[in-house]
């Protein structure tokens, strides 16, 4: 009970601290449900919002910026790689708001395949060393389709079994289906806190994002406060091995 009310704390103080930093203050919320199908094998339902502040107010939860649901399907090769596959995702992308004219926007609708690849590999003591890629095909209702490549790279301690600090750095980039000034999408800079147990996991932290939009003419700066949350829907894996096996 005190680590969560640690990770909440946490979230409050990144609130109050980044306000200040840029006009664009969001708030994220990701939650994740796991079924495990076999020591290797798993499967994820993802569902996911995001806020936005309005034009005179620093509330990260005022506006609405995205809905998704997202599957995907997991093989853990050993404990330092795991590959992905999403081969659905549904997305409603909101305009971020800049101007009065944004908040009549309708949202874009946009479906998703993705794959990936996740490393960790550990380096001295409690610290750990991530690489996720992944390679996204982007398929928008008001638009061309996009290609887009992303790559993870971050660092987690341990400060004990259940708790972690994470620091991480992604950089993702248009491969195709834009013009060449726009072959960077946006990078992201991270820290969390996350805690683990039996039944899932809840991740709290902050995001600082530069993002390119198509079309745009100059780069825009986010703060975002982020929630994940994930928990796994058949706890005893003894039991599917059993039945795989009779």
């Amino acid at each position: 009970m005190n680590k969560t009310i640690a990770v909440i704390l946490l979230a409050v103080a990144l609130a109050i601290g980044f306000q200040s930093h840029g006009q664009h203050l969001n708030g994220w919320l990701r939650t994740t449900g796991s079924l495990r199908l076999t020591d290797k094998w798993k499967t994820d339902m993802e569902l996911q919002g995001r806020w936005q502040n309005g034009l005179n107010n620093i509330n990260p939860l005022k506006e609405k910026l995205l809905f998704s649901y997202r599957h995907w399907v997991y093989y853990k090769h050993d404990e330092s790689l795991q590959f992905g596959l999403s081969p659905f995702a549904y997305y409603s992308l909101f305009k971020i708001i800049e101007d009065s004219t944004d908040y009549n926007t309708s949202p874009v609708h946009e479906y998703r395949t993705t794959i990936s690849a996740e490393v960790r590999h550990k380096l001295i003591g409690n610290l750990y060393a991530t690489d996720k890629t992944m390679l996204e095909y982007r398929i928008f209702s008001q638009s061309g389709n996009i290609l887009r490549l992303r790559n993870k790279l971050g660092l987690e301690y341990k400060i004990n079994k259940p708790l972690a600090l994470k620091l991480s750095h992604e950089v993702l980039l248009n491969a195709a289906g834009v013009e060449k000034q726009y072959f960077f999408d946006h990078e992201r800079t991270g820290v969390s806190m996350e805690i683990r147990t039996a039944m899932g996991y809840v991740e709290a932290g902050y995001i600082r994002a530069s993002r390119l939009p198509v079309l745009a003419e100059t780069i825009l700066t986010e703060n975002n406060l982020f929630i994940n949350l994930g928990f796994t829907i058949n706890q005893n894996r003894q039991v599917i091995s059993n039945v795989r096996n009779h």
